[in-house]
């Protein structure tokens, strides 16, 4: 019986993914950051940074990054971000990206709205696809926008991340890949939030390529 449903090709992808990579991270290559993120710019444009201190050890544990940058960033009109980067130099079964898909509601917080939507980066002439995510915890509600970064390529999508993942392990044997997430607490509407999500990471986007090893 021919199988057409996408979830069943996902999940192909998914297990397929798990075999090549237990396999091939034996014999594959951990890949450093080009530079730490402690040296990631304090000031982006009209932006300006506050380290937001380092993760509860049992955070830590689950993440299993190997290095990542947790920062507020506040703009000069009061408007302000958290900037969330996660880097893997060798992905694993355990020690992978965790996707805010699954960690959201898992740390509390309901997905109210969640879309995927190309996101125009003028200063490098690129256009990616970024998740929209619109959450809320008790009273609390905030716009999230992530993405993935594998090699210089970005993207969204979780199952084309494997695929790439895969591919990549066997081409080169490395594993290596970056988790990019803006969240803005909301002081009006879904539409102001997303303008001031989509804002920042145009301009964090071309700073990027100085951290991570394409």
């Amino acid at each position: 019986m021919k199988r057409s449903n996408p979830r069943y090709a996902g999940m192909l992808i998914l297990l397929t993914a798990a075999a090549v990579l237990s396999v091939w991270v034996r014999q594959g290559r951990a890949v450093p950051l080009r530079r730490s993120f402690d040296q990631f710019p304090l000031q982006v444009g009209d932006w300006k940074g506050r380290d937001e201190g380092k993760f509860p050890e049992e955070v830590l544990k689950v993440l299993q990054a190997s290095d990542y940058l947790n920062r507020d960033y506040q703009h000069k009109d009061g408007a302000w971000v958290n900037l969330y980067i996660g880097y893997y130099e060798q992905q694993r079964a355990g020690e992978s990206m965790h996707s805010p898909k699954n960690c959201l509601p898992g740390a509390g917080w309901e997905v109210l709205e969640s879309v995927q939507k190309p996101l125009e980066i003028p200063s490098v002439h690129r256009t990616i696809d970024v998740n929209h995510y619109v959450v809320q915890n008790e009273t609390s509600k905030s716009y999230v926008l992530y993405w993935y970064d594998t090699h210089g390529r970005a993207f969204a999508s979780e199952y084309q991340g494997k695929a790439i993942l895969v591919w990549e392990a066997l081409k080169t044997g490395r594993t290596d890949g970056a988790l990019i997430r803006v969240l803005v607490p909301y002081g009006g509407s879904s539409q102001q939030a997303e303008e001031v999500a989509t804002t920042f990471a145009r301009q964090v986007y071309p700073l990027l390529k100085d951290y991570l090893p394409e």
